[in-house]
Order: C-alpha cells, then structure tokens, then sequence
C-alpha cells in the first residue's frame, strides 16, 4: 500500500468512524483491484525501524475498521492480497466479484501474514483452513472463499461496489445501537459462557433503554416500517 493511500486511508476511517451521521461504511479499491498486497520493491531498502513503524501505521487500520461501531463492508474486485486480503478479512460483510481473488503469501518472502491475519481469518475460517491457507500462500477464487467463510456474497464481476453500498443503505436504516452492541458482542470474543451472557445482559439493557427499541415496538405494533434515529 502506497504511503499516500495509507495515510488516506487511515485520515478517512478516523473520520467517518466517529461521524453519528454515517451509519455504515463501505471500503474499495481502484478500479479492477481492491488491493495488490505490499510493495516488496519497496522493502527492498528499508530498514527494520521504518519497517516496524510502517507495519503499525498499517495494523491502525484493520484495528479502526474492527473497533468501528457502526458496520464496515468490503467491496472486492480482482486481487485482495496481503494487506488487502487483512482489511477485507477485518470487516463485517464481504461483497467479493466472481473473479476476486484472496491471497496472504507473505511466508514465501520470509514474512508471516500481518495487519490482524491470523485474527481474522481465524475467526471466519477456523483454524485449521486459516492455517492451511496462509502457511502455503495459496490463492483463493471468490467461490472457495465463500466456502471457506472469507466471503459473504459472490457477486456478477462490475458489481460488488453497488451490491455492497446496497447492503450499506439496508444497514442505515437499521437500529445503529442494535448493530453496534450485536458486533461489540462478537468483539468481546469471551471464552466462558457466563462471561459472554453477562456482556449480553449488558449490553441489551443498553438496547432495552434506547429510542430505537421504543421506536421498533412501536413500528412492529403499528405494522409500518421503523425509523431508527439513535446514533447510537
């Protein structure tokens, strides 16, 4: 990822991530290809400061698009690799054209898979498909992603910006407080039972306090569509 797109990036999420007014955002590439991984060219004079202080730049990234609270969806065509692959992997819906393909080859130049890879993959794959798929740096058609669980939808090739901004209005006119605390319930990733029903308990009394829950009843009861206004 060029310097300038990081910084970009990076400037962008920190915005929109903390703007009540934007409810969902959408991430893509340029044209063709949501992103071509890490430039090796590039690494070839730098030296291991620059490369530790470029590598924390880049987790900033997957870390503001995980710890968002409102939905984060990628939009992929062609190639998502490397970083890409990990920025794609850390949102919460995968829109992928049918001839995307997902890579994290990094062990091949004697690197291990970076920006939250294992996290992530981890968690939408299991770990033994995770594993298998980053220690050889095989490359994924959009299909055996979605098989694999990296990808939600597989969509025509041109499509998968409209598709995903679609999702994105859908998710717009959801309860902001209900997405926010349903994927602050996945974040908290407890390992006991009783610890993740206390966090539910939690967090729906949050809900169960919210004017979207009193504007939800209302709409079910009246049969109309709900206006959810909380910014949650």
């Amino acid at each position: 990822m060029a310097p300038g797109v990081k910084s970009d990036l990076i400037a962008h999420l920190e915005k929109t991530t903390l703007d009540p007014k934007c409810r969902a955002i959408v991430i893509t590439g340029a044209e063709s290809t949501f992103s071509a991984g890490g430039d090796v060219k590039g690494m070839k004079d730098s030296n291991i400061t620059k490369s530790v202080e470029r590598l924390t730049d880049l987790q900033h990234i997957v870390r503001l698009i995980a710890t968002a609270k409102k939905p984060m969806i990628a939009a992929v065509e062609g190639n998502a690799a490397g970083g890409g692959m990990s920025i794609a992997a850390a949102c919460d819906v995968v829109i992928a054209a049918e001839d995307a393909k997902f890579s994290g080859a990094a062990t091949k130049i004697g690197l291990i898979p970076d920006m939250g890879a294992v996290w992530f993959l981890r968690a939408r794959m299991g770990v033994g498909a995770a594993r298998y798929f980053l220690m050889t740096g095989n490359v994924l058609s959009a299909a055996e992603a979605a098989h694999l669980g990296l990808v939600e939808k597989v969509v025509a090739n041109g499509t998968a910006l409209s598709v995903a901004q679609s999702q994105a209005a859908k998710f717009a006119a959801a309860s902001a407080t209900a997405l926010c605390y349903t994927k602050a319930a996945f974040q908290h990733s407890p390992s006991e039972l009783e610890d993740a029903l206390a966090f539910e308990l939690a967090s729906q009394e949050i809900c169960f306090n919210s004017i979207d829950f009193q504007e939800g009843k209302a709409a079910f009861l009246e049969k109309r569509a709900p206006n959810f206004t909380d910014p949650a």
